[in-house]
């Protein structure tokens, strides 16, 4: 018997390292993102009383987990002892992890404030690993992966539209992407690509208006003509009091992405770059009200969530 055989295509040279990069494109495409600011590293309700998961910051992992008293905590994620991975071998104990290797007990500064073995002598060890300071607000999970010291003195996003009683609902989304995180930037950047989206159409016949660039305020502003929500089942859904001119306007300012159609739709965006092909992505919707479809009557709130 003859085996078929399956060509196997031959694989594509490496993109060039920021070191090796000739162009700026290049360099673009190989670069991570400043860790010292604020990035969503979780949906709050997805991170339960003794979870605990991983995230990695351009090629740096943390350790990321929720105390049994509700407060989150973060920090390098490897045991002093062994360089076990807390996210793999950590158990939560009360406010503290623990590495179940050897019963190392860390509080949320990093700090080893409890050895379950002999010292071997050394009464009052002092071990830690570096902590990643973390904040909860607005239904999120915020790391800051840079210098601890500048924690305090970077502001949070703000984020208005998320707290209670705005008139607006706030849908956030996770995912994981197999791409640089440039690449994710300019996804939700370039509203020419709505032929992906033909189906339902979010989007329709877009056309650029607007895209002024201010350097000395890191940021881009972009604006687009378009038919919001014109597929036949999201315009059954839309409420078309509130959005009428089909303005889409969007804005990166390193290194949040943001819109705003008609002060009805607005998203924001925060990418943890995780390596030079691989991103984790949040993206927070933001809706004024949908419309049940037939009738006048508006969905409520907690069902949009």
């Amino acid at each position: 018997m003859v085996k078929a055989t399956i060509p196997v295509e031959p694989r594509l040279p490496a993109p060039p390292s920021f070191a090796e990069a000739k162009t700026r494109y290049h360099k673009v495409r190989a670069a991570g993102l400043d860790p010292n600011y604020w990035y969503i590293a979780a949906i709050s309700r997805d991170l339960k009383r003794g979870e605990i998961r991983e995230i990695v910051f351009w090629k740096r992992s943390i350790v990321l987990y929720r105390g049994k008293d509700g407060r989150v905590g973060a920090m390098e994620n490897r045991c002093a002892h062994r360089q076990v991975r807390l996210s793999e071998s950590g158990l939560v104990d009360g406010c503290d992890l623990v590495c179940q290797y050897h019963g190392w007990k860390y509080n949320r500064d990093g700090e080893v404030i409890d050895i379950w073995h002999e010292t071997f002598g050394h009464d009052d060890p002092k071990f830690r690993v570096p902590r990643v300071p973390v904040v909860e607000r607005y239904g999120l999970i915020w790391i800051f992966p840079g210098d601890p010291e500048l924690a305090d003195s970077v502001p949070l996003p703000q984020l208005p539209e998320a707290e209670p009683g705005s008139g607006w609902t706030m849908v956030p989304k996770e995912y994981n992407w197999v791409a640089h995180h440039s690449m994710v930037l300019e996804n939700v950047s370039d509203y020419t690509h709505g032929y992906l989206h033909r189906k339902y159409q979010p989007f329709s016949k877009p056309k650029l208006v607007q895209c002024d660039e201010h350097p000395d305020r890191d940021l881009v502003e972009i604006a687009y003509q378009a038919e919001i929500g014109a597929g036949k089942l999201l315009d059954a859904f839309m409420d078309r009091d509130q959005t009428q001119s089909g303005l889409m306007r969007l804005g990166y300012q390193y290194p949040y992405n943001w819109s705003n159609t008609d002060d009805y739709i607005k998203h924001f965006v925060s990418i943890i770059p995780q390596d030079e092909q691989h991103s984790h992505f949040f993206f927070v919707l933001f809706v004024r009200s949908l419309r049940i479809p037939g009738t006048p009557l508006k969905i409520p709130r907690n069902v949009m969530r």
